[in-house]
């Protein structure tokens, strides 16, 4: 035990008796006066005195109730309400411990311990509390807790502090011969007062200098900051630190500790929150803030709420993280494949091949966009907008989500550090075994472009043919060249060379978009010439680059092409 007990001075029997018979010499009737075994002390009347202390040289002696000088016992002073301890030889212990057997079994705080600890001052008074609760004393640098009786308390307890607060904090005192008050980091078997079946039998926990455990929020420590709940134990998962169901930015639902129990922003791979065995997906953790309010941890987009009009919408969104973009679900889950935003005029060749991709076991990866007044709450939704704003380039809460246009995109399905990630330009997809290829959108900056990234659809890029759902249209193996009608590829398409509305072009035009070009000749229409074919018609090779002008043979058919669109059909004998 880590207590150290003062030396102090006894008054022997014999010595006693030498001080009596001397203070008898000259006045028999008064002062100490031994009784067979026992010691008293006669005032001036020659009567014995009761329930008082008499001072002998430097030690204090009590007179008990019958006036007998009291020996090995604890004393109740109650003209002063307060307890003293008198050795075997009748002496008041200062500056020093002791142990009684706690024959009575009573209960010292939330425990109830088989040695009873008691800290006697320079008084010889005993440390206590003056009310109901436990109190802190500090005893040789070590801080204890006692009760109104004196009695140390150990093990996990909860004091009440009248710190202003007037709260209940919660210390560990250790072990019945210990009782000091642990500070900084100790793994500790939980109460037996506390959810035993939430804990391990072993849980980290932080301990302030005074004693008390860090409970119910974060702690800055050595550099880094970790995560406890109301009972003290150091979170090292998932853990609730709302009490909402839909979160807001001063109220985010869940935050992560790693195993360590450190809290950090950025990429976590892990299992989703009470669902051990399932797969790890990849979160991104954001700190979130409004005002002095601040999470740290929080997995970005889980249950996308922010506080503006469209509070309590869940809205799958994408952000950009170190110069890429990346998507997350409602759960802060990051998806990777394609992905469908729809605002009602997205084919039905995108959206079935966004279906097809997701697969019956995954999520269907097809989200309508919310209009920004949409309050409206559902399912597969896709919102721009940030968590405490529905202003899409609002960062006043330090999570900005990223703005994207209505269409197509592709989240790399690969493994390793590209896996998730927005991609851009000329991309191979494979599918069920076979490899496609699209072209995704790369001009622009993906900060405040929004079709950066978008599949060119009914488009032409860099001589190749991109269909209606995205994918570049190629001849058949074996055939150098395949035709396509026209009116089975068009799209709506702007003039301008981004292919996007502008204040002055509002009007979509029908046909194949050249991409890059401005005008009508940016447009490949459906118009023909019906004295030479049947509809206008397209030619690619089997590589999928339209040709321009020229002629093909296909299956026995020569066409001529000019400014991309087939002029004349021959048949060769």
């Amino acid at each position: 035990m880590r207590k150290q007990t003062k030396l102090v001075a006894v008054l022997s029997a014999a010595a006693l008796l030498a001080i009596g018979a001397s203070m008898t010499s000259f006045a028999a009737t008064k002062g100490w006066v031994q009784e067979g075994e026992d010691w008293v002390y006669l005032d001036s009347n020659g009567d014995r005195v009761y329930n008082e202390w008499k001072k002998s040289g430097d030690n204090y002696y009590y007179l008990g109730e019958d006036g007998i000088m009291v020996k090995d016992q604890l004393v109740h002073d109650t003209t002063i309400d307060a307890y003293y301890y008198v050795d075997e030889n009748g002496v008041r212990l200062m500056n020093a411990w002791k142990s009684i057997p706690n024959d009575e079994n009573a209960q010292v705080g939330d425990n109830t311990p088989e040695i009873l600890y008691y800290y006697f001052g320079s008084a010889g008074k005993a440390n206590r509390s003056t009310d109901d609760d436990l109190a802190i004393k500090t005893v040789n640098g070590y801080n204890y807790a006692f009760d109104t009786e004196g009695r140390m308390a150990s093990g996990w307890q909860w004091v009440h502090v009248k710190n202003g607060k007037n709260t209940e904090e919660l210390y560990y005192f250790g072990t019945e011969e210990e009782g000091w008050a642990r500070t900084g980091w100790q793994q500790l078997e939980p109460g037996e007062n506390m959810r035993e079946d939430e804990y391990d039998d072993l849980e980290w926990y932080y301990f302030e200098s005074n004693g008390r455990a860090v409970r119910d929020g974060s702690k800055y420590i050595n550099g880094r900051y970790y995560a406890f709940d109301d009972l003290g134990v150091m979170k090292d998962d998932w853990y609730d630190i709302g009490g909402t169901t839909k979160p807001t930015a001063a109220s985010s639902a869940i935050a992560y500790a790693s195993s360590s129990g450190t809290l950090s922003n950025g990429w976590v791979f892990t299992n989703p929150k009470d669902e051990a065995d399932s797969d790890d997906y990849w979160f991104y953790l954001v700190t979130v803030r409004n005002g002095s309010n601040l999470k740290r941890s929080i997995p970005f987009n889980y249950y996308g709420t922010n506080a503006g009009s469209e509070a309590g919408v869940e809205a799958v969104r994408a952000k950009v993280i170190k110069n890429k973009t990346y998507i997350f679900d409602t759960d802060g889950q990051m998806l990777t494949g394609f992905v469908v935003l729809d605002d009602g005029t997205v084919g039905a060749d995108v959206k079935a091949l966004a279906d097809e991709k997701a697969g019956s076991s995954s999520k269907i990866q097809l989200f309508d966009i919310l209009d920004i007044n949409d309050t409206v709450g559902g399912e597969d939704k896709f919102s721009p907008a940030v968590y405490g704003s529905d202003i899409p380039t609002d960062k006043v809460n330090g999570v900005a989500a990223r703005k994207l246009e209505a269409g197509l995109y592709y989240f790399n399905e690969t493994a390793g550090s590209q896996n998730g990630q927005l991609m851009t330009g000329r991309t191979a997809v494979s599918e069920d075994g076979e490899t496609f290829y699209y072209y995704f959108n790369k001009t622009g900056n993906q900060n405040n472009s929004e079709n950066y990234g978008k599949a060119l659809v009914s488009t032409v890029k860099d001589g190749y043919l991109y269909g209606t759902n995205g994918r570049c249209l190629t001849a058949d193996n074996g055939n150098s060249y395949a035709v396509y009608k026209v009116d089975d590829i068009k799209g709506y398409h702007y003039l301008n060379a981004k292919d996007m509305p502008t204040e002055t072009e509002t009007s979509p035009v029908e046909g194949i978009k050249i991409a890059g070009k401005t005008g009508e000749a940016s447009i490949i229409d459906t118009s023909y010439d019906s004295t030479a074919v049947d509809g206008a018609y397209v030619v690619v090779s089997q590589s999928g680059r339209i040709k321009q002008s020229g002629t093909a043979t296909i299956d026995g058919v020569r066409y001529t092409i000019k400014n991309y669109k087939v002029t004349n059909t021959k048949a060769i004998d």
